[in-house]
């Protein structure tokens, strides 16, 4: 235990600062809460606290008197390096990390991050199939959920701060040596993931998306881009290159590695594919090694998401037989272009694209595909980003005979 019989002050009785008294607890420490408030709520918080063996000071005596036997401080969200109730902490020199720091720094596993507005889950999902069939113990955490299950419910693409302890927590107590974590942009403007330093950072593309939130592609970018700062000294980035988008990442961030499907003098280079409807196949090269893959998985936007998942996995050191094995066992994502078995062997397939990018993507794979005309049955969240919903609908439009719109999700 790294904080076994250490002495950790914890600055804040809500309910992170709770989370963070019992994971230090739970590490060996001896902990004590401190909080300036007392009203009622908070001494029926602090008898429960102090039954499980945390100590509790409230009111007047929420204000350290005697800071310097303590090793360290944990400072809730919303608390001030200014406020009397830390004073004591800073002007003994005590270490003073934040809750999501302190939760990380139990974290022994490697972390992979990966962003985008589209192909997070996916190429989260296929990596993930490539170390399972590594043989090695990774937690998946994302838009579809936690994976394997863990006791956590979150219905976040990126989990808030007090479910993200919970998972580093349990990431720890169940021996996961990686933590596949989609990164979402509104996540890196909330500082959900602050203090969370990654092994390697990813990145998909950036299209149409969540404008109601930020207003304008740039802004919408430039949180994408915060992820790439993240990164443990020792990490490194890898990008899909050929957008726009992936070469202004290149040009800005360091340690970036890049994939290209048109250029061949480059990190990673896939330029020998070939795309039908029975699956995809093709060959990813770098330096002077390449490896070649099959999949039952459809559509040029799973080939991107292949080829990354590959690369990332390549950056972890996994090896290239291991790779190709994990890509061709994943022929089905929940969700994502899935095939839905029915007794009319109708050819049904479920998405959860909400962009006009996705869109094009899904569709046109389909109508490449598949001889059949297509009918369409999509919806847009309500009191979401408007400007995208028109576009989303000629899409829609364009490729199908029928389409049928509904209210909601």
């Amino acid at each position: 235990m790294k904080y076994k019989e250490k002495i950790i002050a914890v600055l804040g009785c809500g309910k992170s600062g709770i989370a963070a008294s019992r994971l230090a607890l739970s590490e060996g420490a001896r902990v004590k809460l401190f909080d300036t408030g007392n009203s009622e709520e908070l001494q029926k918080k602090a008898l429960i606290l102090r039954n499980e063996g945390i100590s509790v000071a409230l009111g007047e005596e929420g204000v350290c008197k005697d800071s310097t036997s303590y090793d360290l401080v944990i400072l809730s969200p919303g608390i001030s390096l200014e406020w009397e109730i830390v004073k004591p902490f800073k002007a003994s020199g005590i270490k003073i990390v934040g809750e999501i720091e302190f939760a990380f720094s139990l974290c022994d596993s490697e972390i992979v991050g990966v962003t985008g507005t589209n192909g997070k889950t996916s190429t989260s999902s296929i990596l993930k199939s490539i170390l399972d069939n590594a043989d090695i113990k990774a937690l998946q955490v994302g838009t579809s959920g936690i994976k394997p299950k863990l006791d956590v419910e979150t219905n976040l693409t990126t989990p808030d701060i007090f479910d993200l302890y919970h998972i580093f927590n349990m990431a720890v107590k169940q021996d996961y040596e990686y933590i596949i974590l989609e990164v979402s942009s509104h996540a890196l403007s909330q500082k959900r993931i602050e203090n969370v330093f990654f092994d390697i950072t990813a990145f998909t593309n950036l299209t149409l998306d969540h404008l109601d939130y930020h207003k304008t592609m740039d802004q919408y970018f430039n949180e994408k881009l915060k992820l790439f700062d993240l990164n443990k000294d020792s990490g490194s980035s890898v990008v899909m290159y050929d957008s726009e988008y992936g070469k202004r990442i290149f040009e800005l961030k360091s340690n970036i590695k890049c994939i290209s499907f048109k250029n061949n003098d480059i990190d990673y280079s896939c330029t020998n594919y070939s795309i039908s409807d029975k699956g995809l196949k093709g060959t990813l090269s770098w330096d002077s090694s390449s490896l070649d893959f099959q999949s039952k998985l459809i559509g040029a936007f799973n080939l991107e998401n292949i080829v990354l998942a590959a690369t990332i996995a390549l950056e972890l050191k996994i090896s290239s037989n291991q790779i190709s094995n994990g890509i061709k066992n994943c022929s089905n994502i929940d969700g994502r272009l899935q095939l839905v078995e029915n007794p009319f062997n109708q050819k049904i397939f479920l998405d959860y694209g909400h962009t006009p990018d996705a869109y094009l993507k899904v569709l046109k794979t389909l109508k490449d595909s598949f001889s059949m005309p297509l009918k369409v049955l999509f919806g847009a969240g309500g009191g979401r980003d408007k400007s995208k919903r028109p576009k989303m609908a000629k899409v829609v439009e364009e490729f199908s005979i029928e389409c049928y719109l509904a209210p909601d999700n």
